[in-house]
């Protein structure tokens, strides 16, 4: 199996203070975001924390449950 693609640095930092956003400012809990990305909920907690870093589907996951637009783009 071919290995995952793994997240830039600027899209980590985007990712970790989103997930912080949306918890402070939209009142969302670790587990709800958690269930809705459908990882558990030391996973995404490792991850806010910059303590691991998801494949790009995981990040896509976690940005749906927390309403977040992904964008990609191609680089030279």
């Amino acid at each position: 199996m071919p290995a995952q693609t793994r997240v830039t640095d600027r899209l980590m930092d985007d990712l970790k203070k989103e997930i912080k956003r949306a918890v402070k400012v939209h009142g969302m809990s670790m587990t709800e975001i958690a269930d809705r990305a459908e990882i558990g909920r030391a996973y995404l907690h490792r991850i806010r924390d910059g303590k691991q870093t998801p494949s790009l589907m995981i990040a896509a996951k976690i940005a749906d449950a927390i309403g977040m637009k992904l964008t990609l783009e191609k680089t030279a």
